[in-house]
């Protein structure tokens, strides 16, 4: 349309007159629900504008136009005047001509059927009870059920806030189209509301510009807005378009259901239930975004809408148990003031902080309808099912007091921790993609975030699930203790592989071997902690340092009389790429403080730095540990402390070959032994000289009173250890290097590119 074009209509019809624009028969005109749709015959070649207009006299007050390019003489053409319900229809050239038109063409009210009808500027509600309806307002202020269909251009509709929280006010919306610029479209100040969204029908609210019409007796708190309950419903959509702050928001519970679908676009929080969002099984498909704030939040902080100031025990929830789920918020992609809880669904979140969270808030807390001050909300995430797709700026998964995860499937690439609990965390189930910073090759300074795969600050506990972790720092990190009892794992990090600061527990006493697998691909330090008890299960390990490292640094009044006296917190591990140590790091072997307990299972591990090591002792009454390097001075294949320090064997399978440096050969009872030079124990580090060497791959040949068995290495070495039950204590046994054949049994090791190595019982 030119620019001078709705400038001059007014003129334009008074000049020609609206009689000059006879009714013309090829018109034809048909409501819809968002205008009037005008077919007709062109009447000529070229540009063609359709007009509709509403006068008051001669004064315009209303104009909307249809531009057509290029019509062809004859040719029918549909404009759609959306917005536009009744006034005069013109059909113009591109030469401002006026060519024939239809005049006074009245919209046919709707019948009174009890359905509240919205037309553009019109609302039609007549003897409708409990209805009101004030200019382009109506009212809903008695409790009941009712209809609503159309599109209001500028308009609300309201409940009134004289309604009690109990008063069910029900309201299907069958293709509802409604725009506010001055306040919330839908703003349900009392009832308890119930949305039931007609089948396969989509239902806009847009606000445009800041609220200034409150229409109840408080600032809605978002473009769709109940002040109580509200439950959501139906086989249809409903779209919120939040463009001043909240989107779809509710003061007290929210809950989706039976099939409905939403659509939120907000500039703050898109979904915000203050007491609770709910959404069930039946939920349909949920699509959010935000260009400030989170996606699905509970906020039970807000007192503007928890009157009393305080909020209920069980409230602050996020529950989701179905649904299909697109979230794209700036902030947290779901956050919780209390507890989140996800049974099931298919959930996609992008966040730029973290993906989901529940807080730990200090509210006071009503319980027995007494107010208990100063009571923690819990800050607890549970997940039992659905599957998780979450890319975070921060954290993927964190929560205040607990993580506890049974099932599910997670895919995670987030900046800082995977999943982060500030207290417990229990995983008994479930599949695991993490990758944190980019994953191990990332390089951490000292003072970076954190960014470990799992993390909790006290006790991590896992006893099943399948888990693949590729992290710039821990892949498993406690900063208490951490227990693994089952599960499948296969972690890349920059740092430690599993790292507990105080005790870390593989397995159980009697456990099998194949208890859970850990295969530890490439990490600084395989496994450490101050205390570590390696019980069952199987694990293998690649090092660029230590490969099993109880590095514990002392704490005032511990002892080493025994286990249960030792008060001991592990360094932080190595640099994770940096290059530094880390503050705490138990870096001087003359600090016995650190114990390594081996009853069973089976451990692999490939080491530049000391391949077994504690700041302690180390007591092995079982189970297979295989050890291959370092190949380099200034590490040992073994290393303890000094002051005292021991490393005892009474049982178990022992293989270590690397360098003869820093060598420490174990003092075995119950069994016998055979080291390449030298044996017995002269302190923390006897000195070794001569004996034999040997190189990668090649099988080294072990005498024991029950056969030959080869040992294959991964290194070359030059200083060798081997005890085995087989080798009965008292006997004569040997090692003989580069003869051995790798024929045979395998008993234990790692088969890496189609080669075995490990150890091997001859036929």
């Amino acid at each position: 349309m030119k620019k001078e074009f709705l400038s001059i209509l007014t003129a334009v019809m008074l000049i020609f007159g609206i009689a000059a624009l006879a009714d013309n028969a090829d018109i034809d005109i048909t409501e819809t629900e968002t205008g009037l749709s005008v077919s007709f015959a062109a009447p000529e070649d070229g540009g063609i504008y359709v007009i509709g207009a509403e006068y008051s006299g001669t004064t315009l007050k209303k104009a909307v136009a249809y531009h057509i390019d290029n019509a062809v003489s004859g040719k029918t053409y549909t404009a759609e005047l959306n917005g536009f319900y009744g006034g005069s229809v013109y059909i113009w050239n591109d030469n401002q001509k006026p060519l024939f038109g239809k005049t006074d063409y009245a919209v046919t009210p709707p019948e009174n059927d009890g359905i509240i009808h919205l037309r553009g500027d019109k609302i039609y509600a007549d003897d409708i009870e409990g209805v009101t309806v004030d200019g382009t307002t109506v009212t809903i202020t008695t409790v009941g059920d009712y209809i609503i269909e159309g599109t209001l251009n500028d308009g609300q509709i309201v409940v009134s806030d004289a309604l009690g929280k109990k008063d069910a006010v029900n309201i299907e919306l069958r293709g509802v189209n409604v725009t506010c610029s001055d306040s919330a479209p839908f703003n349900a100040g009392g009832g308890k509301i119930g949305i039931t969204l007609a089948d396969g029908t989509t239902n806009t609210f847009t606000d445009t510009s800041a609220y200034t019409n409150y229409t109840t007796s408080k600032d809605p708190k978002g473009c769709f807005y109940s002040k109580r309950d509200l439950d959501i419903g139906g086989a249809g959509t409903l779209k919120v378009n939040g463009n001043v702050k909240n989107g779809l928001v509710c003061g007290a519970d929210m809950k989706i259901k039976k099939n409905a679908n939403l659509d939120v676009t907000a500039v703050n929080n898109a979904v915000k239930g203050d007491n609770g969002v709910e959404f069930t099984n039946k939920t349909g498909t949920v699509t959010i975004k935000t260009t400030e704030g989170d996606g699905i939040k509970s906020d039970a902080i807000d007192t503007d809408i928890v009157e009393t100031g305080a909020i209920e025990a069980d409230k602050g929830y996020v529950m989701i148990a179905g649904g299909t789920f697109d979230i794209d918020a700036v902030g947290d992609g779901i956050q919780a003031d209390n507890y989140c809880e996800i049974m099931g669904g298919n959930i996609t979140i992008n966040s730029g902080t973290e993906g989901i969270k529940a807080n730990e808030v200090d509210l006071p807390v009503i319980a027995d309808d007494a107010v208990v001050e100063n009571q923690f909300v819990n800050g607890k995430i549970t997940i039992s099912g659905g599957t998780l797709d979450i890319t975070s700026g921060e954290d993927g998964i964190k929560a205040t007091e607990s993580v506890t995860v049974s099932d599910g499937e997670f895919d995670i690439d987030a900046v800082r921790d995977g999943i982060q609990s500030d207290g417990v965390c229990d995983i008994s189930g479930g599949v695991f993609d993490i990758t944190t910073n980019s994953g191990h090759t990332t390089t951490v300074s000292d003072d970076a975030d954190s960014c470990k795969g799992i993390k909790a600050d006290t006790e991590l506990n896992i006893s099943g699930g399948e888990f693949n972790i590729d992290s710039a720092d821990d892949s498993i990190h406690s900063n208490w203790n951490v227990t693994i009892t089952g599960g499948d794992f296969t972690l890349a990090t920059g740092d430690d592989g599993v790292h507990a600061d105080y005790t870390l527990t593989l397995g159980t006493d009697g456990g099998a071997d194949d208890d859970f697998t850990i295969d530890i691909t490439t990490s600084y330090e395989g496994i450490e902690g101050s205390v570590i008890k390696m019980l069952s299960g199987t694990t293998y390990l690649i090092a660029s340092d230590d490969g099993i490292n109880a590095a514990g640094d002392y704490q005032e009044g511990a002892t080493l009389s025994s286990i249960d006296d030792i008060e001991l917190t592990a360094g932080p591990g190595g640099p994770g790429g940096s290059g530094d140590w880390g503050p705490g790091w138990g870096n001087d072997d003359s600090s016995p403080y650190g114990m390594l307990y081996i009853k069973g299972g089976r451990c692999y591990a490939e080491a530049n730095g000391d391949g077994v090591d504690s700041n302690g002792s180390i007591e092995m009454s079982g189970g297979i540990v295989i050890e291959n390097g370092p190949t380099s001075g200034g590490n040992g294949v073994f290393d303890i402390g000094d002051s005292g320090c021991h490393f005892t064997i009474t049982g178990g399978t022992l293989i270590g070959a690397g360098t003869s440096d820093m060598a420490v050969t174990p003092t075995v009872s119950g069994q016998g032994y055979a080291v390449t030079s030298g044996s017995g124990s002269m302190g923390g580090r006897p000195g070794q000289s001569g004996g034999s060497s040997g190189s990668a791959g090649t099988p080294v040949k072990i005498t024991t009173a029950d056969g030959t068995f080869a040992f294959v290495p991964k290194t070359s070495w030059n200083w060798m250890f081997a005890t085995m039950p087989e080798m009965t204590s008292g006997g004569s046994y040997t090692i003989t290097a580069n003869s051995g054949s790798a024929s045979g049994t395998q008993i234990f090791g790692k088969t890496v590119n189609n080669t075995f190595y490990g150890l091997i019982e001859n036929d």
